[in-house]
């Protein structure tokens, strides 16, 4: 499907982890991700499950539902 602009690609996977989903195991979600000119620009993942929704934005960093996420040095 194509959109107005050709530099922006939508990627979308409505059930990541549809074996588990199907076997009634608790790990799922919901993915998506904006591309923008062959760039990863926003990215989020829900886990209906535990309710919770990670948020990526190029240049501002990871959040978990609203908390910044910070990675160890290790």
């Amino acid at each position: 499907m194509a959109g107005e602009d050709p530099d922006v690609q939508w990627i979308i996977d409505p059930l990541d982890g549809t074996t588990n989903f199907i076997r009634r195991l608790p790990h799922f979600c919901v993915s998506i991700a904006v591309r923008v000119k062959g760039r990863t620009e926003v990215a989020v993942v829900y886990d209906p499950m535990r309710n919770e929704l990670f948020t990526s934005t190029r240049g501002q960093g990871a959040q978990l539902n609203g908390y910044r996420l910070r990675g160890s040095n290790a």
